[in-house]
Formats: C-alpha cells, structure tokens, sequence
C-alpha cells in the first residue's frame, strides 16, 4: 500500500483572537493509506467530524501541513481544492443528503456533472452498474423519499462511489439506522476497503468501529490513545 492522506501538526481553530476562539484541532499528526479503512471515535463536541471536514476540503485548516496523495493541499488554490473535492473524494452523510422529490437515478449520477472531463452520455450505464454492484439496481426510477433508511443509506454510498474517489468519508452513516441494517452499511463499506478505496468514518459505536482495520480516538482536537 501507500499513502494517501499525511497530515503534520493541524489546527483548526474558530473565531481566533477573539472571546469566543474554540480549538476544534490541536496539532493533529496521521496518516492513511490507500486501501486502509479508518474508524474515528470520541465525544461530541471532540473534533472528529472537524477533521473529516478538513480532510474533505469542505473547511480549512488553520495551520499545519495536509497532503493528499503526495500533492500538497495546504497551498492549493480554491479551484484546485474543488477538483479534488469533486474528483478524489466521495462523502456519505448520517442525514443521507439525498434529494427525497428526485430519482435514485437523478440523485446518484448527480457528482458526475461537477467531475471535469466526465462524459453524461455514459452516465446512466455508469449508475446502472453502480447499483447493481450494491444490490438496489431495481431502485433507480424510484423517488428517495418513497424508499426506507436501509435503501437511502445504499443510495448514498453509490452516490459517493459513482465518480470512483480515491477515499469516502462517511460521518456517522450507521447513526440513523437500525442493528441489522446497520451492520449490512458496515459490511458493505468494509468490501469497499477491500476494493482498494480508503475509508474514514466517523462513529459513536464501537461495534461498528471493529469493521474498520483501525480506530483513532481524538479527544479535544487531539489524537488520543
């Protein structure tokens, strides 16, 4: 394997200088490989889903060193970041969001419009096969908001998988469900590890942390062991 993620001494602090400043990271050092599957646990309010935020790109880090891949993120410019962000990294939500009104179709095939260079007249064989490889191809013409928890948590992983990602970060996606299905999402991220894809998830529940080929504590915007 090699590495994907490196991260040197990040902090992410809020409202810095002022009253109010919150340190959600403190100096945060680690590393991912490809193909390695991550479990991330600690107490609300600890900085987990911070970090998944900030190796996401969907928020800045206030200092420290972030590479993806080798490629330095910390001095990419904002249309370098939103490649990477639409290209190399797919996001699966507790919240699912899904757009309930639309399609499984219309809501999977949705990434594909923002990856540069992808080509729409082979979408729908690409949602297609991506359904069928999690088992719920029979789902596509029906809308999200007539399927059940189990379903839409499956239409969020192919959603995140369409565009093939180096890594999905998934923030508490087994929070909303019940045991038995919440056991098949693990199972079914774990096949995706397997896959070659890396995994980061973010989780409460130590259960569905042993899916994971490890677990990392963060307590206080730190790493804890």
């Amino acid at each position: 394997m090699s590495e994907l993620i490196r991260m040197n001494n990040v902090s992410k602090i809020y409202n810095k200088g002022k009253s109010n400043e919150v340190v959600a990271l403190d100096g945060v050092d680690f590393t991912l490989e490809r193909g390695e599957s991550l479990a991330v646990m600690g107490v609300s309010g600890s900085g987990k889903s911070t970090l998944l935020n900030v190796i996401g790109c969907m928020d800045n880090m206030t200092s420290g060193e972030y590479y993806f891949d080798g490629k330095e993120v910390h001095n990419m410019n904002d249309n370098e970041i939103a490649r990477l962000r639409g290209d190399k990294i797919g996001f699966v939500l507790q919240s699912y969001g899904l757009l309930p009104s639309e399609s499984v179709m219309t809501n999977v095939e949705m990434p594909l419009y923002f990856m540069k260079g992808s080509n729409m007249k082979d979408a729908k064989r690409r949602v297609y096969t991506t359904l069928e490889s999690l088992g719920i191809e029979e789902l596509a013409k029906r809308k999200v908001k007539t399927l059940s928890g189990g379903q839409r948590q499956r239409v969020a992983i192919a959603r995140a998988i369409i565009k093939d990602p180096d890594i999905i970060l998934a923030d508490e996606p087994t929070g909303a469900l019940d045991s038995e299905t919440a056991k098949n999402t693990m199972e079914l991220f774990a096949e995706i590890a397997k896959s070659g894809k890396s995994v980061i998830m973010v989780t409460h529940d130590v259960n569905m942390a042993k899916y994971m080929n490890r677990t990392m504590y963060i307590k206080d915007g730190k790493i804890s062991n």
